[in-house]
């Protein structure tokens, strides 16, 4: 009989306490997902992803990303309009970029300069494809925020 009593005692508790049970699983799952989402600091960006960035932005005619990639000393010298009108001329020249792609890193002992091949486009006087390659140097240090871009150009 006391057996009997006992268990009915815990089935009850348990009754009782499974709301709360369910509760705090509840809570313990979303903060274990979420824990990494506010105490994980951002992680660096490598030279490789500012570069990427930056030939990507350039392919894509987006002068916000491509400017966001660079320093503010930079960007005072090199704005919206000087990304607008260095684009057309080298695509007046080459055609339209079309692809972009990582060659490999040029080793320096204060640098990392990495360079690209961009695919360009065009049509030729009688309609047809042209394609055409160019190298692109990007040139980044490390400065008080990370990597930041130094220079940049085609070669």
């Amino acid at each position: 009989k006391m057996m009997e009593n006992c268990v009915v005692v815990r089935i009850r508790l348990f009754r009782e306490l499974l709301p709360f049970i369910r509760l705090c699983t509840l809570w313990g799952l979303l903060a274990v997902l979420f824990a990494g989402c506010c105490s994980a600091p951002p992680e660096e960006k490598t030279e490789k992803d500012v570069s990427a960035q930056l030939t990507q932005s350039f392919c894509r005619n987006d002068a916000g990303h491509f400017l966001a990639c660079l320093p503010p000393a930079v960007k005072q010298n090199f704005g919206e309009k000087e990304f607008a009108a260095s684009r057309k001329k080298v695509c007046s020249q080459l055609g339209n970029p079309s692809k972009n792609c990582f060659l490999g890193r040029l080793e320096h002992p204060f640098f990392d300069i990495s360079l690209w091949k961009i695919s360009f486009e065009r049509k030729d006087s009688n309609g047809n494809p042209v394609m055409q390659d160019a190298l692109f140097q990007v040139v980044c240090g490390k400065g008080e925020n990370g990597t930041q871009v130094v220079s940049f150009g085609f070669l």
